[in-house]
């Protein structure tokens, strides 16, 4: 079966250290990374149909997508700077009225010793940062359609470790009148918003800089955008918010 097949093959694979280039990364993607995505491509197919589809062929695999409107719309894989471990991430999108996507994440680390593989909370990685105290910054993007008329565009921000082989996810630093997660900095922007929006790092200054507005015609009739511009600063190992400003922006006048 392709599964077991793949399984067999990855020994192999890993022992020729074939490379070729990955459309999403300067840095070279291995052909075993290839195998493994496709080895998570037909799991989770198969969970979410609820189908055994490790001994369909190609066809019968594509004809199930079709007539369950659901498919593979983004494949990713993203590896540390230090190549300490890689992530990863495949975008499912099922469609109904419209489409929606799901993504799924695995993050492989302790590369060079006994690898370690565990499911992970990711959409399609932007970049990845080593922080100076063995820490690392990840920084994702995604999408959604929560509405026939409304789609948004989605960043987050997570920091990570792993001290004795184990994955750590540590906190953001809020004052008291933010009310985010403080296992990681995310936020979505409404599509109607024009203004560009962004997370970006500065490793000079060890600030997370960031922009973002919502527009509230949708969700309570009202045509005005909140432009949030600001900036964590990391200290003692921690992100914590140093500033924000919030920009009004009335477009019914």
């Amino acid at each position: 079966m392709k599964f077991l097949l793949t399984i067999f093959l990855l020994p192999l694979l890993y022992s020729c250290k074939t490379n070729i280039k990955s459309q999403d990364s300067e840095q070279l993607f291995i052909v075993s990374d290839s195998i493994l995505l496709k080895r998570y491509e037909y799991q989770i197919i198969g969970d979410y149909l609820e189908e055994e589809i490790d001994s369909l062929s190609k066809e019968e695999i594509n004809e199930m997508h079709w007539k369950n409107r659901v498919g593979i719309a983004g494949r990713k894989v993203a590896y540390a700077p230090d190549n300490s471990f890689k992530i990863f991430v495949l975008e499912l999108h099922s469609c109904g009225a419209y489409c929606n996507p799901l993504y799924y994440s695995w993050i492989h680390y302790n590369l060079k010793g006994k690898e370690v593989i565990k499911e992970a909370e990711f959409e399609e990685i932007d970049t990845i940062h080593k922080l100076p105290d063995n820490k690392y910054l990840i920084i994702d993007y995604s999408w959604a359609r929560p509405a026939g008329v409304l789609t948004v565009g989605c960043m987050g921000a997570k920091v990570i470790s792993f001290p004795s082989d184990s994955l750590i996810v540590h906190s953001f630093e809020y004052p008291e009148k933010y009310s985010y997660n403080n296992n990681f900095f995310g936020f979505c922007q409404e599509h109607v918003v024009e203004e560009d929006f962004y997370i970006e790092y500065d490793k000079n200054k060890e600030t997370l800089n960031y922009k973002y507005g919502n527009n509230y015609s949708y969700s309570q009739g009202i045509d005005t955008d909140t432009i949030r511009t600001g900036y964590f600063k990391y200290k003692d190992g921690v992100f914590i918010l140093e500033e924000e400003t919030i920009k009004v922006i009335n477009r019914e006048n």
